[in-house]
């Protein structure tokens, strides 16, 4: 799985989206390369184009695509989603009829001034924070589905990766908003005990806790 990491980042992409085949997107979209490099623009790369971001997250009555090569404007087309969300979801919980969506969610008209303060503080902040280099912002393909079930290993001996399959909901993210663990590498299992004091030192024995300490001899030779 690390060398699977690796050679994903070693091919950025051209823009930020989701991964199309390429009859599947707009003609605009499939003029554009699909890798950032010219030279990595090859068989099978043809098969394949970057379109709109499905993940539900970046979608209210349409996508927060703002201009998708970059990353600048991509956050703040993001953040500009949030806030037309919440002031819509605020708008149907106080009206007569409010939308079961809007009585779940945490916005309410009295917190929409300092939420719309703080997005436009994102917004304008955002080019100000953003690093220049290039290897953190360009676009790298991610899947948000490599679980367990989606890692095919060899049916005996060593645990092999064989192929990795659903990739139906991979995108392409700047590497900064990727840093993520995939599910397949997550402990899932009970709470590992921590010491009650980390700073004492462990028990191990006579014979270990003396082994290799320098008596007063040893420092003055």
């Amino acid at each position: 799985m690390v060398f699977l990491d690796l050679d994903l980042h070693q091919r950025p992409f051209s823009q930020i989206g989701s991964l199309f085949f390429k009859e599947d997107v707009s003609p605009e979209l499939q003029s554009r390369q699909l890798y950032l490099r010219e030279r990595d623009n090859k068989e099978p790369a043809e098969k394949y184009k970057i379109g709109p971001v499905v993940e539900k997250q970046y979608w209210y009555n349409g996508s927060a695509d703002g201009d998708r090569p970059a990353m600048v404007s991509f956050i703040q087309a993001t953040c500009g989603l949030v806030l037309q969300k919440a002031e819509s979801h605020a708008a149907s919980a106080a009206s007569s009829s409010p939308s079961p969506s809007s009585l779940l969610s945490g916005s309410r008209p009295f917190d929409l001034p300092e939420l719309r303060r703080l997005l436009q503080q994102c917004i304008s902040m955002t080019p100000h924070i953003i690093p220049l280099e290039r290897g953190l912002t360009a676009p790298y393909l991610i899947d948000p589905d490599l679980s367990r079930s989606n890692v095919i290993v060899k049916p005996s001996g060593a645990a092999n990766v064989v192929q990795y399959i659903d990739w139906q909901g991979a995108f392409s993210l700047p590497y900064l908003l990727s840093t993520r663990l995939p599910q397949a590498v997550l402990y899932e299992g009970k709470r590992i005990a921590s010491p009650h004091d980390p700073f004492t030192f462990p028990d191990f024995g006579l014979s270990c806790r003396t082994e290799g300490v320098r008596g007063p001899q040893a420092e003055t030779r």
